[in-house]
């Protein structure tokens, strides 16, 4: 029983890996929407967190995407 929760588990973990990249930069996304919205134009800290997520996530999800090609 032990040996299939690891095996659930570690199922679980390669799905959450495989969309990493997409989770970033739809949270990146969200932030600049937000930060749109909620009138936070003029805070750059923000604005390049927001940007900054969604970079990193096309990073993550090109690397992740060629190996397992």
């Amino acid at each position: 029983m032990h040996h299939e929760i690891e095996q659930a588990i570690a199922k679980i973990m390669k799905g959450f890996l495989q969309s990493l990249g997409i989770i970033l930069m739809i949270i990146g996304s969200i932030i600049l929407i937000l930060s749109y919205f909620m009138g936070w134009n003029n805070i750059n800290g923000v604005q390049f967190g927001g940007v900054a997520l969604i970079i990193i996530g096309i990073i993550v999800y090109i690397i992740l995407n060629k190996k397992h090609q």
